[in-house]
């Protein structure tokens, strides 16, 4: 019997299994995209609603669809990101901004938007439901569903009011997370911030 052959076929069915595992775990892996530089994204720049001009917070986009001219490739590209929910960031990674004393805000963009829409959650919430172990590999959905956990943190619609000059207003509340989905000519963007 040769041992020999049945060691080098062992031995490249185990080295075939492992690059096909690790191929297939590298193909899962995606690197996060900053939109934020890419050309012709909108800023959002976010203040007290009786805050001095320019003292705002800037908010860039986290998630948009977006057609744009790329000089790059003197053709019009097509641009779509969408990274995780708004919920699902750490509180650490969104700007923090404060309300006005009528518990407002004043969002101004680069471009004037045509439409704005706003949607919050509670941090606490966030909170409760980043804390839940549905984040494990392969095992995190099945703890979560029986601990019966899965329930997505209450989302509350949030009133917007949009001026001519494309300057948003709305009222926010301490302790919430703020999405802002701004529609424009040439797609839509989505701006995240907590409020202190």
């Amino acid at each position: 019997m040769d041992t020999g052959g049945a060691r080098r076929t062992r031995r490249f069915v185990i080295f075939a299994v492992v690059v096909i595992f690790v191929l297939t775990v590298g193909s899962c892996i995606t690197l996060p995209h900053d939109p934020s530089e890419d050309p012709d994204l909108p800023v959002a720049h976010v203040a007290a609603s009786d805050a001095p001009s320019g003292s705002g917070v800037e908010v860039t986009t986290l998630d948009c669809d977006w057609t744009y001219w790329s000089s790059a490739n003197g053709a019009e590209t097509h641009l779509s990101v969408e990274q995780v929910e708004s919920y699902e960031f750490s509180i650490d990674e969104i700007p923090s901004v404060t309300a006005g004393t009528d518990g407002r805000v004043s969002v101004s963009f680069d471009q004037t938007p045509a439409d704005v829409t706003a949607r919050c959650w509670s941090e606490k919430d966030i909170e409760a439901w980043n804390a839940l172990p549905r984040r494990v590999p392969l095992i995190g959905p099945l703890v979560s569903l029986a601990q019966g956990a899965t329930d997505l943190p209450a989302e509350e619609d949030a009133s917007v009011e949009l001026n001519a000059d494309g300057t948003a207003r709305l009222r926010v509340e301490s302790g919430y997370r703020y999405e802002l989905v701004a529609s424009f000519d040439e797609g839509w963007a989505e701006y995240v911030f907590t409020v202190a």
